[in-house]
Parts: structure tokens; C-alpha cells; sequence
């Protein structure tokens, strides 16, 4: 392969891995505050 090829599909790789890590991230949180609420309504 050509330098440019795989110069595009690293860059494309490392945004997509970026991308993955952010929602990943934030569904952590959003994970966090549905437990407690469950918690909250279990009581």
C-alpha cells in the first residue's frame, strides 16, 4: 500500500476509538444516575 492509504485509515481509526471513548464516557454516567434513580424509586 501506498503512504496516503495508510495515513487515512490510521487517522480514521484513532477518531473512531475517540468517538467510542466519549459515548462510552458519558453512557457510564448516564448509567450511574438510572441505577440511583431505580434505587431511589425501589425505597
Amino acid at each position: 500500500m501506498d503512504k496516503p492509504v495508510w495515513r487515512a485509515s490510521c487517522i480514521t481509526t484513532i477518531a473512531m476509538m475517540i468517538v467510542i471513548l466519549l459515548i462510552d464516557g458519558t453512557a457510564h454516567s448516564r448509567i450511574v444516575d438510572y441505577k440511583e434513580q431505580l434505587e431511589s424509586v425501589a425505597r
